[in-house]
């Protein structure tokens, strides 16, 4: 008689006390697995709650006028537009001085320049932390000039995957990043933050996870990474995903 393939269904909402986080957790299987093959994604729902402004990218090193010594902002830490951007950027950059900078967004070049009524320089070079790539601009630094355009359009999505990495399951996917080279599974990620990334694998089999052995396992632990390797922080919202039990024909 052919073997059935159980359906699981994994919610973030339903990990142990003993968790870590949403992004971060274990979780207790009901019936625990014995002989799987391998273990196939069927979908993923997953809230893009994380920010694209954080400790990684939320300083602008300067040269304010009259161009003596520098200075940096420090954006929030949260989710922004473009134009949430420009004008926080402007608002950081003028609040302690005693000129005016404006920040502004061309939606036919989808480029931002940055501006004042004097000479000043944007410091990119110094890569520590900065917004360079949030705004869209080199890692070097300006010219003097009263105008910074920047060199390409602003870089408001940070992550282009979310990795999914199951500890019980052995790492299916490899990749070219140093900071992600193995994990279970990976989700592209097509929809603005904010929202909520539904994906389901187009091809025949689905992105498969191989058991590191036949031993009996009662539970996952299980964590979304980003492309830093980072733990994702969904500032608490709960994900799920639903997997395809295969096992073992013998």
């Amino acid at each position: 008689m052919p073997q059935t393939s159980p359906i699981l269904i994994i919610s973030s909402s339903d990990r142990t006390s003993s968790s870590v986080s949403s992004t971060d957790f274990t979780v207790q299987i009901p019936s625990p697995l014995y002989g799987v093959n391998t273990i196939e994604l069927l979908s993923a729902s997953i809230p893009l709650s994380y920010y694209n402004v954080d400790e990684t990218n939320h300083t602008v090193y300067y040269t304010p006028i009259p161009q003596i010594g520098t200075e940096s902002i420090t954006l929030d830490h949260g989710n922004y537009t473009v134009q949430t951007l420009v004008e926080a950027v402007a608002t950081k950059l003028s609040v302690d001085s005693e000129v005016v900078y404006t920040a502004s967004y061309n939606p036919t070049t989808m480029k931002i320049t940055i501006s004042s009524v004097g000479n000043f320089k944007l410091l990119f070079s110094n890569t520590s932390t900065s917004a360079a790539s949030l705004l869209g601009y080199d890692n070097v630094d300006t010219a003097s000039a009263t105008s910074h355009e920047a060199s390409y359009a602003p870089k408001l999505h940070p992550l282009e995957h979310i990795y999914i990495e199951i500890l019980e399951l052995s790492n299916h996917i490899l990749t070219t990043n140093p900071l992600i080279n193995r994990c279970s599974f990976m989700i592209p990620v097509t929809q603005n933050g904010g929202e909520i990334e539904y994906y389901v694998p187009t091809n025949e089999t689905g992105l498969q996870g191989v058991m590191l052995n036949s031993a009996t396992i009662p539970s996952f632990r299980i964590q979304l990474r980003d492309h830093l390797g980072r733990i994702l922080d969904l500032h608490g919202s709960n994900w799920s995903m639903i997997l395809n039990i295969l096992p073992k024909i013998y």
